[in-house]
C-alpha cells in the first residue's frame, strides 16, 4: 500500500473534522451537556453508545402519495 499524498491527508482531515463536528452537534443536543464538562472518555462511551441506539437519527417523513 502506498503512502498518502498531502492532499490526500488534507482531504481525509477535512472529512473527520466535518463528522467530529457533526458528532458533536448530535452529543450536545442529545445529552445537553458541554464538552467543557465532559472527559474524551465519556464523550467516547457516548459515542459508542450511538452505534447500539442511534437517538439523532430521524427517519424521512412518511410520504402520503394519494393525491
Amino acid at each position: 500500500m502506498e503512502p498518502l499524498t498531502l492532499q490526500q491527508i488534507r482531504d481525509l482531515h477535512i472529512e473527520l473534522h466535518q463528522s467530529l463536528d457533526k458528532l458533536i452537534a448530535c452529543f450536545v443536543s442529545q445529552t445537553e451537556r458541554h464538552l467543557t464538562d465532559t472527559t474524551v472518555m465519556e464523550f467516547m462511551e457516548w459515542s459508542h453508545s450511538m452505534l447500539v441506539n442511534p437517538t439523532c437519527y430521524k427517519p424521512p417523513e412518511a410520504t402520503n402519495d394519494l393525491g
